[in-house]
Order: C-alpha cells, then structure tokens, then sequence
C-alpha cells in the first residue's frame, strides 16, 4: 500500500509537470502567433501608463536638471552673512530651490516669448505661401537639368534628362513637399489642442520638482534603503552604476546643450547677415538637431535647404556652405573646448550607438545614444580588467604551486 502511494505521488508530480508544460507551450505558442496584436496590447497599456504618470515623469526630469543649480545656488547662500548661520539652513535650502526654480520659469517664459511665437508664424507663412513659391522652384529645378554642366554629369551617369523632365520624378517630388508643407498645419492645429494637456502635466511637475528638490537628501535615504534590502548584495555594484551613470548623462548634455546653443546663436547671426528668410526658425532647427550626434547636421540641413530656397538658389548654396563651415568649427573646436573626452568614444562605436539607439528610441535615443555606450563601454572595460587581472592571479599562484612541488626544477633554470 505504502509503494501503491510512493508511485502515485511520483505520477501525480510528473503529470503535474507535464501539464504545467503543456500550458506554458500553449501560452507561448498563443503569444508567437498573435505577437503583433500582443505587443499592440502591451504599447497601449505603456501608453496609458505613461499617460498618468506624466506629472510624475515631468517633475522627476525637472529635478534632476535643477538640482546641480540648487546646490550651487544654495553654496552661494551660505556664505552670506544671514543664511550662513546654522539655524538658518533649512530656511537657506529652500530659498536656494525656490530661486532656482522662479529663475527656471522666468528663463522658460522668456524663450516662449522670443522664440515659439517667431516659429510659428514662420510655418504659418511658410504653409500659406506654398502656391506661391512651389512653381518657382519647379522651373529653377527644370532649368538646372537643362544646364550644361548638370546634363554633362546626368549624361556621364547615363541618365536621360529628358526622360527624368517628362517623368515629373523631381516635380514629383516638389508636389509631395507641398502636400508635406499643408500637413504641418494639422499637426501643428493637433499641438495647439494638447497643448492645454502638456501645460497642464508640465506645471504639476514643476511643482512636484520644487517638493524633490526640498526633500531631495531624505528620499535618497528611502531609495539607498530600498536598495540596500532589494539588492543586498549587489547594491554595491549598482550604486556604482548608478554614479557612473548620473555623471555621463548629466556632463555630456549640459555641455552637449552649451554647444548647440552657441552654433544655434551663430546660425542666427550668418542668417541675419546672408539675408536669408526666417532666420529665427533655420536656427531654431539648427540648434535642436544639433543635439543629434554625427547625423543632426545633415538632417538639418535638407528642410535648411528647402527654406533658402526661398531667397534664391545662390543663397541656399551658401547657407549649405556656412553649414559645412560652422560644423568644423564645432567638431574642432567647440566640442574638444567644452565636452572634452568626457564620452572618450571612437568614431565606430558612435556611429553604431546612433544606429542602434534611434532604431529603439527615435530622436531621444539618438540623443542618448553617446552616453548610453560611454556607460557600457566604461563598465565592459572594467569587467575585462578585472577578469584579466583574476586570471593573472590564478596563473602566478598556479606557477609558484608547480615551483614548490618541484624545486629541482627553479635549480635548475638558476643554474
């Protein structure tokens, strides 16, 4: 009776097994089949998410971009005669994050002022005056595949001019800019319907950014804490991480962020001297894909070419030039002076971080993509070191076991 109930126990256990096997092959089978609609269900639910904790999410950036600030806002507080007291620092904390904070939004506003308004009355134009300045550049881009030098150099490429004329490809091509041009006013209407949503979350956030920024030194002791009983064993290695990681991204896109600014302001000025149309909006574009590694220069360049267009293709060869100038001026210069060897990446690896992170991420994964490799770079180097130096050990202590057990054999290497 007693191995009758070992047996059944012991079948009972298998079956279990195979059944609980059997499910999770269904499941999986289930989530292969139908993973388009599994992985539609699972951005939707990150969608929602995201979409509720945009406040949060707000707030947490904004603290994390001020509070090198405040602390240096509350340094400068400190050695005043009033808040230099040691009864007054709690007071000299908070009036350090409030000034930071009112200097933020005083900052914000002001770029709001001068710059949005001016950019989108650029579009706006820019929209209402495409009938008016699509067929000029049609017959500019038919006289160019007339000119002798381009037919000689079509004609070297084995390419009809006049088939690539009749085909309309390059008047095309214009059209569909045109249709592109008049879409921009129904993103820019659906950007003016959220933008009661964004304010919304963005002042919810900065207010939760002001209560981080306040309580900034007990949240870190509840989040060490946290991770201490989480990760006990590898909070050690995870702190690292984590400094390692704070210290890249915040290094590079502050001095990524000086550098564009500067070419931003640069940009500005040769517009306002060449002569060139919407000079505000080419430099506003400049400076933010400026922000894109390697890339952002020639993404910039093609709608920068399109708008000085407008002032005469002369204009637009030599905003392409200044283009080409202002790079090197900030791939020589600029970026060696400010970022330094911060990142300390080869051109290979950052060709391939650009790749790879706009793939994932679009636009901000391009942006992120230099510190996110720095970052693995850093800690994969410092796992080979470490290996390597383990396995050195292990060799010098295996030589000096073999040189005990045998002795006559250091005689006689000395002899």
């Amino acid at each position: 009776m007693r191995d009758w109930l070992k047996l059944d126990k012991k079948y009972f256990k298998i079956s279990f097994y195979v059944v609980v096997s059997a499910c999770i092959l269904m499941v999986f089978y289930q989530i292969v089949s139908n993973a388009s609609d599994v992985f539609q269900s699972i951005g939707i639910v990150i969608k929602v998410i995201l979409k509720m904790l945009a406040p949060i999410i707000y707030g947490l950036i904004i603290a994390y971009l001020l509070y090198k600030p405040c602390i240096k806002m509350d340094n400068l507080l400190l050695k005043t005669r009033f808040f230099g007291k040691p009864k007054h620092r709690g007071a000299c904390k908070a009036t350090a994050v409030i000034l930071v904070n009112i200097l933020f939004i005083v900052l914000l506003a002001l770029f709001f002022y001068a710059v949005i308004p001016s950019a989108v009355n650029s579009i706006a134009q820019i929209i209402d005056q495409s009938d008016q300045f699509i067929p000029p550049l049609q017959n500019m881009f038919v006289n160019l595949l007339h000119n002798k030098v381009i037919a000689d150099l079509l004609a070297y490429a084995n390419i009809d001019v006049n088939n690539l004329t009749s085909s309309e490809s390059i008047l095309g091509l214009i059209d569909q800019g045109q249709v592109f041009l008049e879409s921009m006013g129904t993103y820019l209407l659906g950007f003016i319907v959220n933008i009661g949503t964004f304010v919304y979350n963005f002042v919810i956030g900065l207010i939760l950014a002001i209560y981080v920024n306040l309580d900034l030194e007990h949240l870190r002791c509840q989040y060490r804490s946290l991770m201490r009983i989480v990760f006990s064993k590898s909070y050690g290695r995870i702190s690292k991480v984590g400094h390692l990681a704070n210290d890249m991204f915040l290094k590079y896109l502050v001095d990524k962020a000086e550098c564009s600014l500067i070419i931003g302001v640069l940009y500005y000025i040769i517009t306002l001297i060449v002569g060139v149309k919407y000079a505000l909006l080419i430099a506003l574009i400049l400076t933010v894909t400026n922000m894109i590694p390697f890339f952002g220069p020639f993404i910039g360049a093609v709608p920068i070419f399109i708008f000085s267009l407008l002032s005469g293709f002369n204009t637009a060869l030599l905003m392409m030039l200044f283009i080409v100038v202002v790079q090197q001026i900030d791939g020589n210069i600029l970026a060696p002076k400010i970022i330094g060897n911060s990142v300390n990446l080869s051109g290979f690896w950052i060709i391939v971080s650009i790749l790879v992170c706009g793939k994932i991420a679009g636009v901000i994964g391009m942006i992120l993509a230099i510190p996110i490799f720095a970052i693995l770079q850093t800690l994969i180097g410092d796992w080979i070191r470490a290996r390597a130096s383990k396995t050195n050990e292990q060799v010098l202590t295996a030589a000096n076991d073999d040189s005990e057990k045998n002795p006559s054999t250091e005689n006689i290497t000395k002899e």
